[in-house]
């Protein structure tokens, strides 16, 4: 018997293509081709013709053994073996995730029993076939059909039934179908810690998001664990070695059909076993640099697919170790019940139940008792006037335990000053690993501590608690003394539960700080006074923001759905895709010297044989404006968001990420795009570059108007922080590089429009002379300051007209009419939307008050047509007219200054003529669609990097 060979077709080169390739080598296919769903790849589809196991991408095989070429049919017909299409093992019947594929496979089955020569012979369908072992005749008649364009089920059908082909299923080549994607949560075990619970939670709620997910643990818990999910696959005793288990892992993974792992607290030759076998990893990084382990930094590019820190402020210290890999941040979140009366925390009723020890969730006291903090504090048997202090954190060097016992003392001090008679109880829920000798030495340093300060009293060392819920309705506060956190869970679990958390230390703490009052951040070397001071003032003050910041930014489902936005990307660059061309993201295409701007750099591209392809987040789909049908007739691929995803942005950016994961291009430029989306699309494509285009001052301003109310659970606060996920920022002018810079952080570039270069207008005698500009109608454009303007001009007897082209933009025709109404007595004439070349060379002089400051295309056509330009000195004009050389500059809001530039090149043909000559020379130098074409192929195409 030979081994087979095996031909995968589809979208070979797409995620989950991955698990198909792994789980075939894992049967020691060696030879292996692909053939992609374009139908090219001739010489793949030749490799297929000799005999081949062709299998679809996406699929993988249900069973273990290695597999060879069957024997030939004993009728001499050639043989077509088909492998069934078998549910994934989560899967019900009844269940609309099974895949239908393996509905139709169980019914046909059930009518041919596995031969399928009577059922094709009676005209019977034949069920969808994902995996088939084809002899020669077969294989080069569906490589042909494929070739002429047949789409695969009918290339099949067709090619079986013109072979005469022996039918029959093989169970050998029976696959499992998941059209979702498959996602391993790796954790070294389940002990009770934070990055554990993460792990757990992650692999249990994945499926609301769309992704199917699976615990996998390597080793068993040294302190007391968490419970998991029945389907936990515990590798704990599976190898004798590490190295041994490992292995097993990568097999488990294969079978499974895993597209990526995400794996949490696996050391660095964990994640080299796990890469060497196809499946570079997603890696959790759950603490501050002082709390990686030793061998993080020394990750090497291929190592791992994403880096992800639990807050950005780890993703910084990652970034400042020049870690080789692209990284992102999620925040951690916890399970939170958002009714009503357990978001408020003050509800008498409401209390935090947990059914983990990391497990914080908000519900009602089922006995339906009037006070849960003294029944807690009865079973602890603690008094109700006692001031409780809670910490939980499993000691260590890192949460500076021993300053606790101090803090106590101090608290206890100024109580007593105060007059008061009132104790103090600090409780302390956490245990050390047994193994952990820096555990054991930060337990020992704390009961010292407790010695020294005569706090034996006053200090209660609980050991591992489950659940935590009593012991946070106990508490006044949550005390942190820790040197630095990731983001920590004990501290969401506080707020949740409505107590204030007093807490010092680098990391994620403080960007929680920054949301919420309820959290008291202490610096890292105050003393035990200030600290204290701190905890009286909280607990005093009692800011009851803390649930309401954690049922915003911090759940469950935040954290889940921030993860699956990153998944696929992560594991498409685990299966080595790249992409190609450009995609550009827009609000629209509708008239408009940016939208045209974008459909000229598109159109530029695409004469130049680059894949340009654009996203209009605001358009119908049905209703395409003229700017989307003009690339639509050039043959680009446009993609219109339906009413539902127009709506909600988490609903846009899930599309247009699966429409840019089914073709990625080589960059991402967003256009003019709105902020929330182009925050969410940016966190999402980490491996590929992106730039943000700036038209001008508004978009400075829309990002100021996003950043005063950020989308929740998306940890990028500020526009620096939007700013580190850039490659690059284009500005259209010189004069707002700095500002781009200070404001977000990211390279700069200056990039002017372009326009094309039409016949020049040949300057005219007589009278009247026509001055024109064309605008978007809309208060911004401040229009009234020309037409004060021209007021002036008409009472200094000078003989002019002006003419309008544009219309109003949407909603602003009240104030059209109004305009209208306003210069009944002056020669205007309003010409709404027209086409520019023709309006141009009916024109002496090209007027423009340049509001919002930009780089206005309006006046670039007009310098290429060879008109004189007068316009305000605003934003990017200095950049395109030389003043007195190409046309006239004047004051910003000052009409009488724009009436005698008016009145002056009105006056004399001669000096018409001259600046618009020189104005005509300018624009084909500086300001062509050629030069700008080629600016944005240097920038974003030819040597840009991801961040």
């Amino acid at each position: 018997m030979m081994p087979v060979r095996a031909l995968v077709f589809g979208d070979s080169g797409g995620a989950r293509a991955g698990r198909t390739l792994r789980a075939l080598r894992l049967l020691g296919v060696q030879e292996v081709a692909c053939l992609s769903a374009a139908g090219g790849d001739e010489r793949n589809r030749e490799f297929g013709c000799g005999g081949a196991w062709w299998i679809r991408a996406g699929t993988w095989p249900s069973g273990y053994d290695r597999l060879t070429a069957p024997a030939p049919s004993s009728t001499g017909r050639p043989l077509a073996a088909l492998g069934r299409v078998v549910a994934t093992e989560s899967a019900d019947p009844r269940d609309s995730n099974t895949p239908a594929a393996a509905r139709a496979w169980d019914e046909a089955l059930a009518s041919t029993g596995g031969d399928f020569d009577a059922w094709l012979a009676r005209g019977g369908p034949l069920p969808p076939v994902e995996s088939a072992y084809l002899e020669g005749p077969v294989a080069r008649a569906t490589a042909d059909l494929l070739r002429r364009g047949a789409e695969w089920p009918r290339a099949i059908e067709e090619a079986l039934r013109a072979t005469k082909a022996r039918v029959v299923r093989l169970a050998a080549l029976d696959v499992h179908v998941d059209p979702r994607l498959r996602i391993a949560q790796v954790v070294t075990s389940v002990q009770q810690g934070g990055a554990e619970r993460l792990a757990i939670d992650l692999s249990e709620s994945l499926g609301k998001h769309g992704v199917t997910a699976r615990l996998f643990v390597l080793d068993r818990p040294s302190r007391r664990p968490f419970s998991v999910p029945a389907d936990t696959v515990i590798l704990a005793g599976a190898g004798a070695s590490w190295a041994e288990r490992t292995g097993i892992l990568r097999q488990a993974l294969s079978h499974w059909g895993a597209d990526l792992v995400h794996a949490h607290l696996l050391s660095l030759p964990d994640m080299r076993a796990l890469a060497e076998g196809g499946y570079p990893p997603l890696v959790t990084v759950h603490n501050m640099r002082p709390g990686w382990p030793p061998d993080l930094a020394s990750l090497a590019p291929d190592d791992v697919t994403l880096l992800v820190g639990c807050a950005r402020a780890v993703e910084e210290d990652m970034r400042r170790a020049g870690l080789p890999a692209p990284v992102r941040a999620v925040w951690n979140g916890i399970r939170v019940d958002a009714s009503p009366r357990a978001r408020g925390g003050a509800d008498p009723a409401a209390r935090v139940a947990s059914n983990r020890g990391g497990d914080a969730r908000l519900t009602t006291d089922a006995k339906g008792l009037a006070d849960p903090r003294a029944e807690a504090r009865g079973e602890l048997g603690i008094g109700t006037d006692t001031l409780v202090l809670l910490v939980i954190a499993n000691p260590r060097p890192q949460k500076r335990l021993h300053l606790l016992p101090a803090i106590v003392s101090a608290i206890r001090a100024a109580l007593h000053e105060q007059g008061g008679a009132r104790e103090v109880c600090l409780l302390l829920a956490g245990d050390s690993a047994p193994r952990s000798e820096a555990g054991r030495l930060a337990l020992s340093e704390l009961m010292a501590e407790i010695e020294r300060t005569g706090q034996r009293d006053h200090v209660r060392l609980l050991g591992s608690v489950d659940p935590v819920g009593p012991l946070l309705a106990a508490c006044d506060a949550l005390v942190s003394p820790s040197a630095h956190e990731g983001l920590s869970l004990a501290h969401l679990e506080a707020l949740a539960a409505g107590k204030p958390v007093i807490a010092s230390g680098t990391g994620g703490t403080e960007e929680i700080g920054r949301l919420t009052g309820a959290l008291s951040f202490v610096p890292l070397d105050a003393g035990p006074g200030e600290f204290a001071t701190a905890i009286l003032r909280a607990v005093t003050d009692r800011v009851p923001t803390g649930p309401e910041t954690v049922a915003r930014h911090f759940t469950i489902d935040r954290m889940t759905e921030s993860y699956a936005r990153l998944y696929p990307r992560a594991a498409a660059r685990a299966a080595g895709r790249r992409g190609d061309g450009l995609v550009l993201v827009t609000n629209n295409l509708s008239t408009g010297g940016a939208q045209s701007s974008a459909r000229r750099l598109l159109l530029g591209l695409a004469e130049q044989g680059i894949r340009a392809r654009a996203v209009v987040l605001e358009e119908q789909p049905d209703h395409p404006t003229p700017g989307r049908r003009s690339l639509l007739s050039a043959g680009l691929s446009v993609l219109a968001l339906n009413a539902e995803a127009r709506r909600d942005p988490a609903i846009a950016t899930h599309r247009i990420l699966d429409w840019i994961d089914a073709d990625p291009p080589a960059s991402v430029l967003f256009w003019n795009a709105l902020a929330t989306h182009k925050v969410l699309l940016a966190d999402a494509l980490f491996d590929v570059p992106l730039f943000d285009v700036s038209p001008g001052e508004m978009y400075f301003a829309s990002l100021e108007r996003y950043f005063g109310a950020p989308r929740p659970g998306v940890p990028y606060l500020t526009a620096r922080d939007y700013g580190s996920r850039l490659a690059g920022v284009i500005v259209k002018y010189e004069a707002e590089r700095a500002l781009a810079a200070r404001t977000l952080g990211a390279p700069v570039h200056v990039v002017p429009n372009g326009v094309p270069i039409p016949e020049p207008v040949a300057a005219r005698a007589g009278s009247p002379v026509v001055v024109g500009t064309a605008v978007r109608i809309h208060p911004h454009k401040k229009l009234e300051e020309l037409l004060d303007s021209l007021r002036i001009v008409h009472l200094d007897k000078k003989d002019v007209t002006l003419h309008v082209a544009g219309g109003p933009d949407s909603g602003q025709e009240a104030y059209f009419e109004a305009l209208q109404r306003s210069t009944s007595d002056l020669p205007v004439v309003w010409l709404g939307e027209t086409a520019v070349e023709p309006f141009l060379q009916t024109l002496d002089v090209f007027a423009l008050v340049a509001e919002p400051a930009g780089c206005p295309n309006a006046s670039l056509e007009a310098l290429a047509a060879g008109l004189p330009v007068v316009a305000t000195d605003v934003g990017g004009m200095t950049d395109q007219i030389e003043d007195g050389v190409s046309g006239r500059l004047v004051p910003r809001a000052n009409p009488t200054a724009l009436a005698a530039a008016l009145s002056e090149l009105c006056a004399d043909v001669a000096v018409r003529a001259r600046l618009g000559a020189a104005a005509r020379e300018r624009a084909t130098a500086l300001f062509s669609v050629a030069r700008m074409v080629a600016d944005y192929r240097r920038i974003c195409l030819a040597c840009a990097r991801p961040l």
